[in-house]
């Protein structure tokens, strides 16, 4: 027989923040599970970045029975199973797989964008690489436009053989890194080169 504590989480709403995370992190290394009743979100990440997956437990702890733990030289947690998870479950897959959402320009937020840079970025010299391998050419060109359209930022596609990814130019740095740097966990910000305007950033 379940807690009270976990039959209450299962009832709880998503906060605007948990909203925002959630995008991020689906575009990125999050996942949702499928449960005996319903969908639950599950968080890894190496122990080198433990401050990252405690601060992600920060975001949802409201959702979380049990604290990140260590396994296979990996931290992870789970939230408990919930309906707010249904909805995302819907737009961000196709089957198995994940897919960009057809209004992914609606919902993916600044908050967002610094979760799945600190997921699957890189500093490429004076640029940003988004490892997003697992998304097809068409969904590259939605989160292209996405990113022209929402927030002024350009990006490329790349491609190596079958796989696709996207690298934020230079000239767009200076947006990008206001947007995102002051969401970013101190030790992750080695993803963002470094720039001459920080003095900007914070206001």
């Amino acid at each position: 027989m379940e807690s009270k504590k976990i039959w209450e989480m299962r009832k709880k709403s998503l906060t605007s923040s948990q909203q925002q995370f959630i995008v991020g992190t689906l575009l990125g290394d999050g996942c949702l599970l499928q449960t005996t009743k319903g969908y639950c979100l599950r968080l890894h990440h190496g122990v080198r970045q433990k401050d990252y997956i405690e601060w992600k437990y920060q975001i949802m702890k409201s959702l979380v029975n049990t604290p990140p733990k260590l396994c296979r030289n990996a931290y992870y947690f789970r939230t408990v199973t919930n309906p707010v998870f249904d909805w995302y479950r819907k737009v961000f897959y196709k089957g198995k797989t994940k897919i960009i959402p057809e209004n992914i320009k609606e919902i993916l937020t600044p908050l967002g964008l610094a979760v799945w840079i600190m997921d699957d970025g890189s500093k490429d010299k004076g640029c940003v690489r988004i490892s997003s391998h697992s998304f097809n050419y068409s969904e590259h060109l939605r989160i292209q436009k996405c990113f022209k359209d929402k927030f002024g930022i350009k990006c490329n596609i790349q491609r190596a053989q079958d796989k696709f990814w996207l690298w934020i130019r230079a000239e767009s740095m200076p947006i990008l890194q206001r947007l995102v740097r002051s969401h970013f966990v101190p030790s992750m910000l080695y993803k963002l080169p470094r720039n001459d305007y920080s003095t900007h950033l914070n206001e």
